[in-house]
């Protein structure tokens, strides 16, 4: 049997410690996000490595996010379902109407929005952000 404390770690590492996890950005750069408590608004646009963005990004994570000074200086925070671009709620996907972010459909279980107000007439979607949860 494995000591709690160990199982603890165990989990944390699984989180935390695993490709894929989320880990890219905060590995990559040796930053970490804001408190969400300090949601500062998204500076768009925005330099991160040379290249200007107007909308949230994906670079080096798993979840969108955005500088908050326009010259990226290690400042950041995860998107919101209100960060260009927006979700637009609530939207219909298959048969149902979606009032928040869903994991319906998403292969990976994570959850998107829709960026138009019907899905299934464009297909165009975004991941949702631990904020949006």
């Amino acid at each position: 049997m494995i000591p709690e404390k160990g199982l603890l770690g165990a989990w944390v590492c699984l989180l935390f410690c695993l490709p894929g996890a989320n880990a890219e950005l905060t590995r990559y750069r040796r930053i970490r996000p804001l408190p969400e408590k300090v949601l500062k608004p998204c500076a768009f646009p925005f330099v991160y490595e040379d290249v200007s963005y107007d909308r949230c990004i994906m670079v080096h994570s798993d979840y969108a996010w955005c500088s908050v000074e326009s010259n990226f200086n290690g400042q950041w925070r995860y998107c919101i379902s209100t960060d260009p671009p927006a979700c637009k709620f609530p939207f219909v996907f298959g048969r149902k109407l979606y009032h928040d972010c869903t994991r319906d459909g998403y292969v990976l279980g994570r959850t998107w929005c829709a960026l138009t107000h019907n899905y299934n007439l464009n297909g165009l979607w975004k991941p949702c952000s631990p904020n949006d949860l």
